[in-house]
């Protein structure tokens, strides 16, 4: 009777089952800075190893700055994750010329709590903007030729510029300390709600009827 084979030994540091990917190295960069300017595709995610989900959350969570120009991977569920997290501490979201961009809200109004500005200027696909925003003091949507309808409710609102919004219909805007609205080349408009009783300068604003008032 033939001697049975012996296993074959284990070699030496072999390990056994899958293994961890490495960390790259802008996520903890991105934690100690608080600026994310790397796409959204190279965030930890939970699919590729469990504990990255919580490493991803850790990373948005520190998050100050998104600076991601004509960014591929910013649509809207990386948005709306963002929303849902309700970061506390991001100030400045820049992700101007993001290609597959079609919608934004933001609300209720505890979303983003410390959120200054928002520069979303040139994406061709953004739709629709809904802000709740009290934070928020600069909002640029500037050559977005599709946005269609935007309603924004941000009480400290300084700037507001929409120039090159082709597509724009319906704009209610609600402001308390609106300074600067521009509303430029925008043939489509039709509705024009504004609530900005600090709004004196309305060289901006196209020749049409339009609501103005104390915010109520």
């Amino acid at each position: 009777m033939p001697a049975k084979k012996k296993p074959a030994a284990k070699k030496e540091g072999a390990r056994e089952g899958p293994v961890e990917p490495e960390h790259d190295p802008r996520w903890e960069q991105a934690v100690t800075s608080g600026v994310l300017d790397f796409s959204p595709a190279d965030l930890p995610d939970a699919n590729t190893w469990p504990t990255h989900g919580a490493l991803r959350e850790r990373l948005l969570l520190s998050c100050r700055t998104l600076e991601l120009p004509a960014c591929h991977a910013a649509r809207d569920a990386f948005l709306a994750e963002l929303v849902r997290l309700a970061l506390p501490e991001l100030a400045r979201v820049a992700l101007p010329g993001a290609p597959n961009l079609t919608r934004i809200v933001v609300a209720p109004v505890v979303a983003l709590p410390a959120l200054a500005e928002l520069d979303l200027t040139g994406c061709p696909k953004l739709g629709y903007v809904f802000l709740q925003c009290p934070s928020l003091h600069t909002l640029l949507l500037d050559g977005c030729a599709g946005l269609s309808k935007a309603v924004v409710y941000c009480k400290r609102l300084d700037v507001a510029s929409l120039a090159g919004c082709t597509a724009l219909g319906t704009l209610l805007l609600w402001s308390d300390q609106l300074t600067s609205l521009s509303l430029l080349d925008c043939p489509a408009l039709k509705k024009v709600e504004l609530r900005c009783p600090a709004l004196t300068d309305r060289s901006g604003i196209p020749s049409l009827s339009y609501k103005s008032g104390a915010t109520g």
